[in-house]
C-alpha cells in the first residue's frame, strides 16, 4: 500500500524535496505510534501492579 503511494508520489513530485518531506513525515507517524503504544502498555502494567496491591493490602 505504502509502496504503491511512494511510486505515484515519485511520478507526481519530481522534486526530491518533496519525496523527502513525505518519508519523513512517514517516520515520524510510525516514530509517534510506537511511543504512544510503549507508553500505553506501561501504563496499564503500572495501573495492574497498582491494583493487586491494592487488593493484597485488603
Amino acid at each position: 500500500m505504502s509502496q504503491i503511494y511512494f511510486i505515484k508520489s515519485k511520478k507526481v513530485a519530481k522534486n526530491n524535496y518533496i519525496l523527502m518531506t513525505f518519508s519523513l513525515l512517514a517516520w515520524f507517524v510510525n516514530f509517534l505510534f510506537f511511543f504512544v503504544t510503549t507508553i500505553y502498555i506501561f501504563v496499564v502494567k503500572i495501573k495492574y501492579r497498582w491494583e493487586r496491591k491494592q487488593f493484597q493490602i485488603r
